[in-house]
């Protein structure tokens, strides 16, 4: 069997790595820059794998604001996002659109951070802004296995996308 790394590198010459190339030069032109990756979350298969090299969080600070974590950016100072193999386009925990239903550029030109109340609460209140807001629409998360303020706000944010929908 043949080994797929070669193409699998950037500097290929290939269809999917031309429109890549295409892609980021818009995005990088309206201020959206691309990240060069090996960032490593604690959470999905990461944890599920690698657990043993991720000391759980005595406690997580709830005072946590938005995009004061590592490799984040405030929901108001988008600097990337990314796209899932089901076209959704996410910042962070939220999707703002998907690929499939709409075009990239649309919905990155047409993103509102503010207009979302959950949105809005975690820019004005961080984390704990967020869980209080949640509370408010009747939304109690237990958030006793996260392990960043990052993950609660994961959590919280797909709980009231599900009570949403």
């Amino acid at each position: 069997m043949k080994s797929l790394t070669r193409y699998l590198k950037r500097e290929d010459n290939n269809p999917y790595n031309t429109e890549t190339k295409r892609l980021l030069k818009i995005f990088t032109n309206k201020g959206i820059r691309s990240n060069e990756g090996n960032n490593i979350f604690t959470s999905g298969n990461a944890l599920i794998h690698l657990a043993e090299y991720f000391a759980p969080p005595d406690k997580i600070d709830l005072s946590a604001t938005c995009g004061s974590a590592p490799y984040t950016s405030r929901l108001d100072e988008i600097s990337c996002f990314g796209i899932n193999p089901n076209g959704n386009v996410n910042l962070c925990s939220i999707t703002i659109g998907n690929i499939y239903n709409d075009d990239v550029l649309d919905i990155v030109d047409g993103y509102d951070p503010f207009s979302n109340p959950a949105w809005h609460a975690v820019l004005d209140g961080g984390v704990a802004g967020l869980l209080r807001y949640a509370e408010t629409q009747g939304s109690t998360v237990n958030i006793s296995d996260c392990r960043s303020a990052c993950d609660i706000c994961r959590k919280v944010m797909s709980a009231m996308k599900a009570r949403i929908l």
